[in-house]
């Protein structure tokens, strides 16, 4: 059985799901080369643990819901990371 979403459905569940103001998106940055596919497990993924490196909660309220040439789209600012020692993240 497959399971069809309309679009407009699609988009009200986009924006449920980004404006929930549970407390926000952890957006978290991995330093094993990986490239993360359907398969990939979080025992898979080294988040990076170097000195300065801090986790960024996305707040619910700066995501753009939209909708781009038939596909809805949740985006968010650009994001910087500082660290207090060299890096290499990925």
């Amino acid at each position: 059985m497959a399971l069809v979403v309309p679009n407009s459905a699609n988009l009200l569940m986009l924006n449920y799901i980004m404006s929930s103001p549970s407390g926000g998106i952890l957006l978290r940055l991995f330093k094993n080369n990986l490239t993360p596919s359907k398969t990939t497990v979080i025992g898979d993924i080294t988040e990076s643990d170097e000195s300065g490196y801090v986790a960024k909660t996305l707040s619910y309220v700066s995501w753009t819901i939209d909708t781009v040439e038939g596909s809805n789209l949740a985006v968010y600012p650009l994001q910087e990371f500082t660290f207090s020692e060299e890096a290499t993240i990925y």
